[in-house]
């Protein structure tokens, strides 16, 4: 996970944002959920930001660490 773009966590330091693998259609989904939990609004859950980046990280996703539950996509 390398990326020039941070994000601001719970603690009020910065993290890097999570990178997808390229051509991974689960890493692509995560990262768009990431910036959704990681954002401020109604969906805002830190807990479900990490998840996120954890299984990101799990790539190939074999076997998953978190149970990935279809909703509409971020808009």
């Amino acid at each position: 996970m390398t990326s020039g773009e941070y994000v601001l966590s719970a603690d009020h330091g910065l993290r890097a944002r999570p990178v997808p693998v390229p051509g991974c259609t689960l890493c692509a989904h995560l990262a768009r959920w990431f910036d959704q939990y990681a954002g401020a609004g109604p969906r805002h859950d830190e807990s479900a930001a990490v998840d996120c980046v954890v299984e990101i990280r799990n790539h190939p996703h074999e076997p998953p660490k978190m149970t990935v539950k279809e909703f509409p996509r971020p808009r």
